[in-house]
């Protein structure tokens, strides 16, 4: 789980991360994360906002994160972030199209740019949820067994992007653009000053 300050359901004392790396920070090499975001109702106005504010949200969250496991473990340093799943999450529906979507995309790209560009999070694994899937609306590729065929949703062409042009190399880039306010959307909290761009 991504939020540092998370409790379970079963033990509504004790945050989850500051537990975990307490007891085995002195011998754990990885935590992994889950970044859903946002994970909320999808039927209003402020979803799609919300997603776009999502990656701002949780970067706010892995440096609170980073922040517990140094405070919990003398070996901070050696623990690597490994995000094993990442998406957005509407609560409220399981069409595809909600799922998959320019949104969906829009989000895959600025959260792996905005881990590539903050390496003092460690982050050294950042998969999304499944890549090929029949049975998964945020499969990246649908598979479709009655028909035999394949096909690829908007998220795939961000992966592919990423892999064919941005891997050799990162340049520093800078872009101005208007900006929005996002309500608080599930566990995306309200964000002023989202870029459009």
């Amino acid at each position: 789980w991504s939020e540092p300050h998370f409790k379970g359901d079963a033990d509504t004392t004790d945050e989850w991360a500051s537990t975990l790396v307490s007891i085995a920070g002195g011998v754990m090499d990885a935590l992994v994360v889950h970044l859903y975001y946002p994970a909320g109702q999808s039927q209003s106005s402020t979803w799609f906002p919300a997603t776009m504010a999502a990656t701002q949200q949780i970067m706010s969250n892995l440096a609170q994160l980073r922040t517990v496991i140094a405070a919990n473990s003398g070996r901070a340093s050696q623990i690597e972030l490994l995000v094993t799943e990442y998406g957005i999450m509407p609560l409220d529906s399981g069409d595809p199209r909600n799922i998959s979507n320019l949104a969906q995309s829009l989000f895959h790209a600025d959260l792996l740019m905005a881990l590539l560009e903050h390496p003092e999070f460690k982050t050294t694994l950042a998969t999304a949820w499944t890549m090929h899937d029949p049975y998964t609306e945020q499969a990246a590729v649908h598979f479709d067994w009655a028909t035999n065929s394949r096909w690829a949703r908007p998220q795939y062409y961000v992966l592919q992007l990423m892999r064919n042009y941005l891997a050799p190399t990162l340049h520093k880039t800078s872009v101005t653009s208007s900006t929005f306010n996002a309500a608080q959307v599930g566990n995306v909290a309200y964000t002023a000053s989202v870029p459009t761009l």
